[in-house]
């Protein structure tokens, strides 16, 4: 370094109008003398940019896996590691702008290097704010390219790319160019040389400023984009305003005025919860004052709905039912030229699960964009071609319940500035919301909560004074002893009404009644539907459909009374849908899941082989969801017997048997049910692992359809334990669902049907 003292610096003044105060060339002594660090404009680090020779900046463009700012940060020394020759740990690497989803430009530098530059101007007294590669300042972009004329040596530019070469070899490195024009500065290009370039670009000649290449560079600073090489450790300090001092009295009674209305805020939280706490004991004791031989309601939630009972009140406006919605929205889309083959809602989810028959594809994106403009999503869950046409197993949910996932918020705190007053901002922003999120918005959502339950127990309790002597009057008379049978005069009046015959009416023990029917319209059953949903409160939890040879005509589904190959079709084309969302949601969360290991393996060639697993994950995530549902609808047909869809690979099939085995006996007991109630439709004996929709079955879909795109074992392996999270370990739900349709069919178990037998015998 103190050889390096006596090198030559070219140095320049240049005033905010563009005029120059002066310039030269000196070495590190010189400098010191111009270099008053009592100058006030050379305290603040704008005011100083130095620009470095392009050979120390090694510039790299890269795609760098990762769905936020935070996880491309991180991951980006493992991007750029097999560009440098020397480990990573050594090097700074300065970025531009990140942006998910597209490269990142890189500009690396040794941290030695760094440091002896900081030292020399620290020095000198001088605080620089910008370290700039000086090819970074020649005018380049995707069709045209620099030329910097410097001695012997020329400095060439391109699209994030720069190189020093003798003159001798220029006119190989512009070849190796593909550019339309090429900028010549401080110098000009011989026409030998001009005559050479294959390409034939367009020369420019750029005309000088009389104060040399240094004053040039310095007119380009505002209008290029560069990378500040002072990022991260190296970040420059900017002197603190001088206005600075000013707002701390404002900032003292902002805090005291926050404190203030923390403090009564908490104070009003516990006001309401005990307000809420008296009233509502006071209306459990009204409760009990009228009906005080009937067992007491545990929550405030049962005692309305008793009360309601009691007083004969329908509590349906309370209540939002999206079948008939989503129903009467896709059949006034549903083109002419398709056909319905059978349709499952589910109120738990609200969603509607369509299977259909379309003449096109063109005929499928006609159908989305209408439901998209009625306010429903469409999700196709599969689609293939048959002779008659393209059939499509969709489900369709209402729009408003996926506004919650809007990634405006990931948009915005995405965004990077480089101005410091900016920075500053969004650092006090950041504080804030911590603040807020941790401390001022737990509080103020418990306040809301006990303020609101105490208004509501409030209400509750007077409703409850209103309507006292008519409880007491419900409890001597027991003719307003409504349960589940009284609704069946209001639906068969209905079905009258509407000439829909009903072929069974079943009261259950939880005041649900099973409806059977055949050979009826479906607009009429959605108009029906409707009428009892709005007259009397009566809502559809689980409704099924199949079509008939008659359009327009449909059979409700009862399980008990269909084959068993249309239950087990049903079933499963649920069980399909399910699972697809259950992938989407596996590749959602396992780039985070891959980030989280790579950044606690202490391995680099592991933590490599980790980012290089996310890129393929994030190519190839349409073809592995393809296959995977592909493989899981094609697997239907094993419900009913022994089914191969293809040679069985003996190692997938260990591996996928591994991943299942801590699923496989957590849900035993439920399988087992499933196995037993499949055994009974088909007539055989079914063992749990044989069911397609077994851990086991699901993990070999998942081992086969990474195999499909030629994954390594390696990789195969570093997923399983993310599959088994974010997959296995969450088909309880789906498995309870298939039992209780298989419930709901006849189907019984072993013990079920030991039972009926002594029944029988009796």
């Amino acid at each position: 370094m103190v050889e390096g003292y006596d090198l030559g610096v070219e140095w320049l003044i240049k005033e905010n109008d563009g005029s120059v105060r002066g310039t030269g060339v000196t070495d590190y002594r010189g400098l010191a003398d111009i270099a008053d660090p009592n100058i006030d404009w050379l305290k603040d680090p704008e005011n100083t940019v130095v620009l470095l020779p392009s050979q120390f900046v090694l510039m790299v463009t890269c795609d760098v896996p990762g769905r936020s700012t935070a996880q491309i940060r991180r991951a980006l020394p493992f991007a750029v590691e097999e560009f440098v020759a020397t480990d990573i740990e050594l090097m700074h690497i300065a970025h531009a702008g990140i942006k998910a989803g597209q490269p990142v430009r890189c500009n690396i530098v040794a941290h030695e290097t760094m440091v002896n530059w900081l030292a020399c101007f620290k020095s000198l007294g001088v605080n620089p704010g910008y370290f700039v590669a000086d090819s970074q300042m020649l005018p380049s972009d995707s069709n045209s390219a620099s030329v910097l004329f410097e001695g012997t040596t020329a400095l060439v530019a391109a699209q994030d790319q720069a190189a020093i070469v003798d003159i001798d070899n220029l006119v190989f490195a512009l070849n190796s160019l593909d550019v339309n024009e090429i900028a010549v500065i401080n110098g000009e290009l011989n026409p030998v040389d001009a005559g050479l370039l294959e390409s034939n670009p367009n020369i420019v000649n750029v005309d000088m400023s009389p104060h040399g290449v240094l004053d040039y560079l310095a007119d380009q600073f505002g209008s290029r984009s560069f990378i500040n090489l002072l990022q991260g450790q190296y970040t420059p300090v900017r002197p603190k305003s001088a206005h600075a001092g000013k707002w701390q009295g404002v900032g003292a009674l902002a805090a005291v005025w926050l404190l203030v209305a923390f403090v009564g805020m908490v104070a009003q939280g516990f006001w309401a919860s005990a307000q809420a706490d008296r009233l509502q004991e006071e209306s459990f004791a009204i409760y009990k004052q009228a009906f005080p031989r009937e067992s007491q309601p545990n929550t405030v939630d049962q005692l309305r709905r008793r009360m309601r009972a009691k007083l004969g009140q329908s509590g349906a406006a309370e209540e939002n039912n999206a079948f008939v919605g989503l129903t009467a929205q896709f059949a006034n889309v549903m083109t002419s030229s398709g056909r319905v083959d059978s349709l499952s809602y589910t109120q738990q989810r609200e969603e509607l699960t369509v299977e259909v028959l379309l003449d096109s594809f063109d005929d499928l994106e006609s159908l989305k964009g209408k439901l998209a403009q009625a306010g429903i999503a469409l999700e196709v869950v599969s689609s293939e071609s048959e002779d008659a046409g393209v059939r499509i197993m969709s489900v369709m949910t209402s729009m408003t319940n996926g506004f919650r996932n809007s990634a405006i918020g990931r948009w915005f705190y995405g965004r990077e500035q480089n101005e410091q007053t900016i920075i500053a901002a969004i650092a006090a922003l950041v504080v804030i919301a911590i603040l807020w999120a941790v401390v001022w918005k737990p509080v103020a959502d418990w306040r809301y909560v006990e303020t609101n339950r105490q208004q509501n127990a409030q209400q509750l309790v007077d409703w409850l004074r209103v309507n006292e002597q008519a409880a007491k009057q419900a409890a001597s008379s027991s003719s307003n002893n409504r349960g589940s049978r009284a609704l069946i005069p209001v639906i068969t009046k209905a079905a009258d009404a509407h000439n829909i015959k009903v072929n069974r009416l079943q009261p259950e023990s939880n005041g649900v009644i099973s409806v059977v029917l055949q050979q009826q319209s479906f607009n009429q059953i959605v108009q029906w539907i409707a009428q009892l949903n709005e007259n009397n409160g009566v809502s559809v939890d689980r409704a099924s459909f199949d079509s008939q040879d008659a359009p327009g005509y449909v059979n409700g589904r009862d399980t008990s009374m269909l084959d068993a190959d249309k239950v087990f079709a049903a079933v499963h084309t649920q069980v399909t849908g399910e699972l697809m969302q259950l992938m989407n949601g596996f590749y959602h969360n396992i780039e985070d899941g891959l980030f989280e290991l790579a950044y606690t393996n202490q391995d680099q060639m592991q933590q490599r082989h980790l980012v290089e697993l996310m890129r393929e994950l994030r190519f190839r995530r349409k073809q592995l969801l393809r296959t995977f549902g592909k493989r899981v609808h094609n697997s239907s047909p094993a419900w009913l017997g022994p089914y191969e869809a293809g040679p069985e690979l003996i190692e997938e099939r260990m591996i996928a048997n591994e991943m299942a085995a801590k699923c496989g006996a957590h849900f035993g007991p439920v399988l087992q049910t499933i196995a037993e109630r499949t055994s009974h439709a088909t007539a055989r004996d079914v063992h749990r692992k044989d069911l397609p929709i077994s851990p086991e079955a699901v993990s070999y879909h998942f081992v086969m359809s990474c195999r499909s795109v030629k994954f390594d074992k390696y990789s195969v392996a570093t997923v399983q334990g993310l599959f088994q999270r974010f997959v296995l370990d969450r088909l309880g739900a789906l498995y309870g669902r298939v039992n209780y349709e298989l419930e709901e069919g006849g189907y019984r178990t072993a013990a079920e049907v030991g039972d009926r037998a002594m029944l029988s015998s009796a």
